[in-house]
């Protein structure tokens, strides 16, 4: 308790749930300039003697530059956590992402590209860890005493899935890297339609990124190009029959998520506990280039496999007739 992890500041509250819960303190560095990831040089600086973990959330599908990131966590002595609920088989470099640390955590909510209704799972390759994993998190850290009976020895939990939900996962293991393969070949089209219209820039593709497993399409606009704010611009893109367009300012997580101020402003547990490494302090302020750049990105919807040229044309026709509509001069 009290031991610092540090986390992508673009996320939902469930990343940053199970780090809370434990009594940890959660350390948001700044994203990358023009992405929704962060990076070792953001990273860098929020590291102190009270880190013990990096928890990398590749966030819309997209994955974080890992190689070094990884390297910055070996050189302070950390350990890697990836969040990959939105970037099922998303490949670095050739490489799975949620291989790429010492664990890895899936999302199979109902909303992800891997569905069932709820749940999840954990994935790593470190035996000892596994077994920690489902001790705690299925057995509620039960263990039988002769003459006695089960006594539980940690805090332990019952977070089972029901044999349902572990059916349809089963089944979804069968299509997932033709879904993939899909996704992929969408999200990039999507992406280069996107390119040629002036003044929107689609959230960029770096070379490292092998599969794109995307989890939303998305785009920025240039505010210099435009008589509309970021958020007026989502609304009429909505409006014209973008489903799901919209921004995303509520996944900046220090400003998202309010009572941590309040824990630190009331000196609460664990804030409170010895020795304070710095002041923390969660608002938007605290990620300067994140906000900014949420200020004009726009999520059009999240990505399907079952799309179809003419569906990303229509898509890129209804941007380009937004833009048009409310260009300057």
């Amino acid at each position: 308790p009290g031991d610092e992890v540090i986390i992508s500041p673009l996320t939902d509250y469930g990343t940053v749930y199970g780090v809370l819960m434990h009594n940890y303190i959660p350390i948001f560095p700044d994203t990358a300039p023009g992405t929704v990831n962060f990076s070792a040089e953001t990273i860098e600086p929020c590291i102190t003697d009270r880190t013990r973990a990096i928890l990398a959330v590749h966030k819309c599908g997209l994955p974080n530059d890992m190689d070094p990131i990884n390297e910055l966590a070996a050189k302070h002595g950390l350990i890697v956590y990836e969040d990959i609920c939105q970037a099922i088989f998303s490949e670095y470099k050739g490489r799975v992402v949620g291989t790429l640390g010492t664990a890895s955590a899936f999302s199979l909510d109902s909303e992800k590209t891997f569905s069932s209704d709820k749940g999840g799972c954990i994935a790593t390759d470190d035996d000892e860890l596994a077994e920690k994993v489902r001790f705690l998190s299925s057995g509620r850290a039960g263990v039988d005493v002769p003459h006695f009976g089960r006594t539980h020895t940690a805090f332990g939990h019952a977070y089972d899935m029901s044999r349902m939900t572990a059916a349809l996962c089963l089944g979804q293991l069968e299509t997932i890297r033709a879904q993939v393969d899909k996704i992929d070949r969408t999200v990039r089209l999507i992406t280069e339609k996107l390119s040629s219209i002036d003044g929107i820039t689609p959230l960029p593709i770096p070379d490292y990124v092998t599969k794109y497993s995307a989890w939303m399409s998305s785009f920025s606009i240039d505010p210099e190009a435009f008589k509309c704010t970021g958020e007026e611009f989502a609304a009429q893109v909505l409006e014209a029959g973008v489903n799901g367009a919209g921004q995303g300012k509520y996944y900046l997580m220090p400003a998202a998520l309010p009572f941590l101020q309040e824990y630190v402003d009331a000196n609460k547990y664990p804030f409170s506990r010895p020795p304070a490494s710095h002041g923390y302090h969660y608002s938007s302020a605290t990620c300067p280039t994140a906000w900014a750049f949420l200020e004009n990105w726009i999520r059009t919807c999240s990505i399907s496999e079952k799309w179809e040229d003419e569906h990303i044309e229509m898509i890129a026709a209804l941007v380009a007739e937004v833009a048009d509509r409310n260009r300057v001069g």
